[in-house]
């Protein structure tokens, strides 16, 4: 079995837009290398395989253009249905041939595990030598060699478009910041909210109660199941409910200009365009988002919202629609709450000074009240009441 062709399609991902193209590219190659080869039957299958993923894993986005949508779960079915029946044969083959050998899983129950990868693609790398050493001693076995050779080229395939779906499905695992929108390299939360900072409790425990936890706990929802949803799953409910934003990212895909952005930023992004505005232009009258911003295509204006500069999203490398749509609604929602605590607070503020000139007063009349009775009045602790006199009595 020539390899070359699957390790040089795994690192080339050059122009190819999904993990599903390259899947397709890989199942196409490796059927043209067998055909000929093995049985008929495993060849249709093969051909099968792969009109499920063109078929379920395009969806059309916009004219001229493909999106694709493909996860671990489609994986699962397709291995299940037309790979695990072949590999299934050719290990009970195995065992007529060394019957104290090691059980292997299926690859769909591969896939659906937490097992290790590399141990299962290396028990299934020592299966094809055994089964290459067995047909040069078949006769000690009483196995006919025309069962064996085929064996070793199905089961090549298998290990391959296996490990192949195993790497691409969902890209890696994908960490986002507990906190706010950032993505981040490993499960820790971003720089700015790790729990260390000094700033934590300000930052990360005072805004907390202000998110809006519905929007923010389906965001964090459809974050924890990105690599089963794929980088362009359209088609979800999410995507669906938000299609006034959804249509206009769509429609302005390749030419954002500032009345897009606008349009966009207009609709359930207050917060975010009033960040923007601020962050670029300094803008007295936040409501109006610069009009010299524009971008020669939909991937600039794409990277420069993730930049160090704006949303400082570094660890971000999608262009997806679908992504950015949640994290412009996740920072909506901090920013929403930052916004909302900072002005309970300066609320609070007034509040206390109010209350601190009330106690003074109280105190400076003549009329004789303990800090026990104004705090009762004040609906406070006596000591707070003392507090704030002796803080003020200068």
């Amino acid at each position: 079995m020539k390899v070359d062709i699957f390790k040089e399609k795994q690192k080339n991902t050059e122009g190819i837009a999904s993990p599903t193209e390259r899947i397709i590219s890989i199942v196409t190659a490796l059927m043209e290398e067998v055909s000929g080869k093995v049985e008929r039957d495993f060849c249709l299958d093969l051909g099968r395989l792969l009109e499920q993923i063109e078929e379920k894993g395009i969806i059309f986005d916009a004219p001229a253009e493909m999106r694709f949508s493909f996860g671990r779960k489609e994986c699962w079915g397709y291995l299940e249905e037309y790979l695990d029946p072949h590999f299934q044969q050719i290990i009970e083959l195995y065992e007529m041939v060394l019957p104290e050998s090691e059980p292997i899983r299926l690859p769909s129950m591969q896939l659906k595990s937490e097992f290790s990868f590399e141990y299962w693609h290396s028990q299934v790398v020592n299966v094809v030598e055994q089964l290459k050493a067995s047909e040069l001693i078949h006769s000690d076995y009483k196995l006919d060699i025309i069962r064996l050779t085929p064996a070793v080229y199905k089961l090549d395939v298998i290990r391959l478009i296996t490990s192949c779906m195993n790497t691409n499905y969902g890209e890696g695992e994908i960490h986002y910041c507990r906190h706010c929108y950032r993505r981040v390299p490993t499960k820790n939360n971003c720089r700015y909210h790790m729990a260390g900072t000094n700033d934590f409790y300000k930052d990360v425990k005072k805004v907390e109660p202000y998110f809006d936890k519905e929007i923010w706990d389906e965001i964090k929802n459809m974050r924890g199941g990105r690599g089963v949803y794929g980088e362009f799953p359209f088609n979800h409910s999410f995507f669906k409910e938000r299609a006034a934003i959804a249509r206009l990212i769509h429609q302005a895909n390749w030419h954002l200009s500032s009345e897009w952005i606008g349009k966009i930023l207009n609709m359930e992004l207050n917060n975010l365009r009033d960040y923007l505005s601020t962050k670029i232009a300094k803008q007295k009258e936040k409501s109006l988002f610069p009009l010299h911003l524009n971008f020669d295509s939909y991937h600039a204006f794409v990277r420069w919202l993730y930049s160090k500069k704006i949303l400082d999203n570094l660890y971000e490398e999608s262009t997806s629609a679908f992504w950015l749509l949640n994290t412009m609604l996740a920072a909506e929602v901090r920013l929403k709450a930052e916004k909302k605590l900072e002005e309970d607070l300066k609320e609070n503020s007034q509040t206390i000074t109010e209350r601190d000139e009330e106690i003074l007063k109280l105190y400076n009349n003549g009329n004789g009240l303990s800090f026990g009775q104004i705090a009762k009045r004040q609906g406070i602790s006596s000591k707070t009441a003392w507090k704030v006199y002796n803080k003020h009595k200068s």
